[in-house]
């Protein structure tokens, strides 16, 4: 039995080993913890039917539990990418690669790299409310930030001060109701 506490909850629950398959001819074995036991929030308010870590293999729970490493160590991927698309009414994730049909604008695509091998850490210039510039990160850090790109949370963390700042320039009503009104893209990184 093993407890796995989140930023918003916690789950109990068993290990179990399987061979798991994300889609037809892309499987590995890989050691999971099979939920006995979850606190009500936030898992009582969304739709899912598990959770699956995309982290790298040193934020997993130990050797075999790396979803992604495993399905590179099975060498079932063509290539060592996973891409995920979140949209309005449907979303989607794709191992071994990304769909450029799901892209606004496939030729635009850019890559970094990544920073530190723990969450998916990377560096940013700044944070932009829809395309201006916020200036948050050289009035913080004096310079560019870190940020991870996390898959598994809805919700935006940071040191008070950037919180502040960002809360500042994007007035976003506690629930949320302004969000119509509210730039496009809050929140992007530009790299």
């Amino acid at each position: 039995m093993v407890t796995i506490t989140f930023g918003t909850g916690e789950i109990d629950g068993i290990y179990l080993e399987d061979q798991v398959c994300v889609s037809s001819g892309i499987c590995a074995t890989n050691r999971f913890i099979a939920a006995t036991r979850q606190t009500a929030s936030p898992f009582a308010h969304l739709e899912f039917d598990g959770i699956v870590g995309l982290g790298f293999p040193a934020l997993a729970e130990g050797n075999g539990f790396s979803l992604l490493g495993e399905l590179v160590k099975a060498g079932t991927l063509k290539k060592h990418q996973f891409a995920i698309f979140l949209g309005e009414y449907q979303d989607e994730i794709t191992f071994g690669g990304f769909r450029k049909a799901r892209m606004e604008d496939p030729k635009n695509i850019f890559w970094t790299p990544v920073t530190k091998q723990y969450y998916w850490q990377i560096e940013v210039e700044d944070m932009f409310a829809g395309k201006k510039p916020t200036g948050i990160c050289n009035s913080v850090w004096g310079g560019k930030c870190q940020v991870a790109v996390d898959s598994g949370t809805n919700l935006l963390a940071g040191p008070s001060a950037v919180y502040q700042k960002l809360l500042h320039q994007l007035p976003i009503a506690r629930d949320c109701s302004n969000l119509n009104s509210l730039p496009p893209q809050i929140g992007r990184a530009h790299v």
